[in-house]
C-alpha cells in the first residue's frame, strides 16, 4: 500500500506517513485515480471511485482493503507480523495492529503480482 502510493506521489516509500492524508501529501484527483487502478490491479478488487476520499491514509486503506481481503486488524502494536503469525500459527489474524495489517496486506499483495 505504501509502496503504491509512494509511486503515484513520485515519493520514496520511507517518505509516506501511513497516518497522514495522501492529499496531505501531495496527491491529486488524478493520482487519485491512478492508485485506484494500482490497487484494482494488484488485489483484482474492483474498488470505488471515491477510495482515497473515504480511505484517505495508507493505514486507512489497508485496514479497508485488508476487509475486502478476509483479514482482520487489532493486535499489540509492538508485535511484528512475523511474531504475531507465529504465535497465532499463521492461521488467524484477528489480534494484527493496523500496521501489522497493512505489512501483512503488503506482503499478499506482492505475492499477488
Amino acid at each position: 500500500m505504501r509502496a503504491a502510493a509512494a509511486a503515484v506521489l513520485g515519493l520514496a516509500a520511507d517518505q509516506i506517513d501511513v497516518r497522514k492524508g495522501l492529499f496531505d501529501l501531495g496527491m491529486d484527483s488524478l493520482m487519485s485515480v491512478e492508485l485506484k487502478s494500482r490497487l484494482e490491479a494488484t488485489t483484482g478488487c474492483a474498488l470505488p471511485a471515491t477510495l482515497t476520499f473515504k480511505y484517505p491514509t495508507v493505514v486507512a486503506l489497508a485496514d479497508f482493503l485488508g476487509g475486502r481481503l478476509g483479514l482482520k486488524s487489532g493486535a499489540p502494536a509492538d508485535a511484528t507480523p512475523s511474531e504475531v503469525q507465529a504465535e497465532s500459527g499463521g492461521s488467524s489474524r484477528d489480534d494484527l495492529s493496523e500496521d501489522d495489517l497493512a505489512a501483512l496486506l503488503i506482503e499478499r499483495l506482492e505475492q499477488l503480482q
